[in-house]
């Protein structure tokens, strides 16, 4: 009877944190509408990112509190459970590589010879071009919303293909390749470490592969981009020394710089609540030293990186290129936390 009145409480639980994330992401935002002036899809329309972001950062905080206050938090590091050992096959990992490389590869093949664009390809490539032909610099010479990791795989793709004679534009489309299939990788990774059943594995690793296929989207919407964070993550959360994950820590916050400002403030923030917990946990406090390193990864990666890169990050902040978010992955994110 206990049990069965827990599994009707979690599954009340999870409707009503399903509601709350739906109104608070899709809903409440438009009733604040944004009142900074702004080119982007949402201030057009009336809706307020900043009210979406910080709800749905809320309704997650919530969440693991919640989930402390039952302790049915599974360890990260418990090796010995069970549900560890029924992890996805690498067969699985292999046909989506090589689905991934055929069905990608044919279609960006398709918008190469018949000289069209995808949607991001209309302003990636321009800029791209104003670096590699006119030597113009990132960021204070060449506007770009987001971090290095997105700019920078083509032309070094370029620069290895020279000696074919391969075109800056086809680089491109390589390094997107290149780019999905890492992120399939990571991808790999993340759903084998989960604390779910080998059902649940193997469900999510093919739902995320299948839909997030955006081959038209330009680099903005490779699976690398947004997998790249979380899978950072867990190889930090799995790391028992603290002046170790300190040094791991430094280092992951600055290639989350590079990937995107405001998945790498996510990161950090990600970083922040696990060392607490740590600290609690363990009873000590030198678990709140990689707090200490992720703020100087920060530190440091904008002490080298060109100044013009924060009136980006500011543009980014008062709302600009924002759009409003489509039903997929957003209330997933709190579910799953």
């Amino acid at each position: 009877m206990r049990t069965f009145r827990a599994l009707v409480h979690d599954y009340w639980s999870f409707v009503f944190t399903l509601c709350a994330a739906t109104f608070c992401i899709y809903l409440l935002p438009f009733f604040f509408p944004p009142t900074y002036p702004v080119p982007s899809q949402s201030y057009v329309v009336g809706y307020n990112n900043k009210v979406a972001w910080t709800s749905l950062a809320l309704i997650s905080i919530v969440v693991l509190l919640v989930s402390l206050r039952k302790q049915n938090l599974v360890s990260i590091q418990d090796k010995s459970d069970v549900r560890s050992r029924s992890v996805v096959s690498p067969w699985w990992l292999f046909a989506a590589l090589f689905m991934v490389a055929l069905w990608n590869g044919i279609l960006s093949l398709l918008v190469y010879f018949g000289h069209s664009y995808g949607v991001e390809d209309f302003y990636i490539l321009p800029q791209l071009q104003k670096f590699y032909y006119f030597h113009r610099h990132l960021y204070s010479q060449i506007e770009f919303c987001y971090g290095q990791l997105l700019f920078y795989p083509p032309v070094w793709v370029h620069w290895l293909l020279t000696p074919a004679h391969v075109s800056l534009r086809a680089s491109y489309y390589i390094a997107l390749q290149l780019h999905y299939l890492l992120g399939l990788a990571m991808l790999y990774f993340v759903v084998n470490r989960l604390p779910m059943a080998k059902a649940m594995r193997v469900a999510a690793f093919l739902s995320i592969s299948l839909f997030s296929f955006t081959p038209a989207m330009g680099a903005n919407y490779m699976l690398l981009r947004y997998m790249l964070p979380i899978f950072s993550f867990l190889i930090f959360s799995r790391i028992v020394n603290p002046l170790l994950a300190t040094t791991v820590g430094t280092l992951a916050q600055i290639v989350q710089w590079t990937d995107s400002p405001e998945l790498a403030i996510a990161f950090g923030f990600a970083v922040v609540v696990y060392c607490c917990y740590q600290a609690w946990l363990q009873k000590t406090r030198l678990w709140f030293t990689p707090i200490a390193g992720s703020a100087l990864g920060t530190l440091l990666y904008l002490a080298f990186t060109d100044h013009a890169f924060l009136s980006t990050f500011l543009h980014a902040l008062r709302g600009g290129n924002q759009r409003i978010p489509l039903p997929s992955f957003e209330v997933g994110t709190v579910l799953i936390a």
